[in-house]
């Protein structure tokens, strides 16, 4: 048999299929999602996408526009009804950074370098100084505790006298946007203490679970050596960085050893 030619291999040739329209249309919704908080990037997406989708014939009808255009308003109007996105409403308290007694759900505790948790709040009422009640407080709040007396549990409640404030968005733009990061977990407002506070009460029992992960915190620690190898332990067998330093995780970034703590970090624990 004889070889094909030349130009018999560039008749076979077939281009590569393009998307088909209902991809298209969920593309352009995705673009309306991120046109809020990146206009110009958005509005060239949609240019380029437009253009390569209108070369195909059945793509340049009316109808297809139309689509186009809705699905492209759907993604923008959910959006702009994203509850990161919308600032609470600011007690007179809190503008004046009263300190007032809060009661509030413990809902993650989180452990952070340098001694700190990370404790998220739910279901929060607060009493202003003077107050006969609590009045509920909508949203939730993350409390930094540095240098913590105790560990909370989850799921234990907690009576405190705080400051709160706002979480705000930085103005940089491109920049990591806390508002936007705290929003989507449903927290608004943030507060710190240091130490060990008298007026903070935990109510509640401790979880069984809890008890069991504290149990085996403290074996750990008594079985091994104060230092930034303790720390890596800690973080490595349960995740907890409290006993690491900033300064140590910064050398461990700057060595190119945090990809590889990722991947082998669990037979590194074994």
């Amino acid at each position: 048999m004889p070889p094909s030619s030349g130009k018999n291999k560039s008749a076979e040739f077939k281009p590569a299929p393009g998307l088909l329209p209902w991809q298209v249309l969920l593309l352009f919704a995705v673009i309306g999602l991120f046109y809020p908080q990146y206009p110009l990037p958005a509005l060239l997406t949609a240019c380029l996408l437009l253009c390569s989708s209108l070369g195909t014939g059945y793509r340049a009808r009316p109808a297809f526009l139309v689509a186009v255009i809705v699905v492209f308003m759907l993604g923008l109007l959910l959006s702009l009804n994203d509850s990161s996105v919308v600032s609470p409403r600011i007690p007179d308290w809190m503008k004046a950074r009263k300190k007032v007694e809060i009661l509030g759900a413990i809902h993650r505790v989180s452990p952070k370098p340098n001694n700190r948790l990370q404790i998220i709040l739910k279901g929060m009422e607060f009493r202003s100084p003077g107050a006969a009640k609590f009045q509920v407080l909508p949203g939730r709040c993350v409390w930094t505790w540095d240098q913590p007396a105790f560990w909370p549990a989850p799921g234990q409640r907690v009576r405190a006298g705080l400051r709160l404030k706002p979480i705000r968005g930085r103005q940089n733009f491109g920049a990591w946007d806390p508002r936007r990061f705290w929003g989507r977990k449903k927290v608004r407002y943030r507060t710190y203490s240091k130490g060990g506070k008298t007026d903070i009460e935990i109510l509640g029992p401790v979880p069984v679970s809890w008890s069991w992960r504290m149990s085996l915190r403290e074996t750990v620690l008594r079985n091994t050596g104060e230092g930034p190898g303790q720390g890596l332990l800690l973080a490595l067998l349960m995740g907890d960085r409290s006993k690491s330093s900033y300064q140590t995780l910064d050398l461990v970034r700057r060595a190119s050893l945090a990809h590889s703590l990722a991947l082998s970090g669990l037979h590194l624990g074994f």
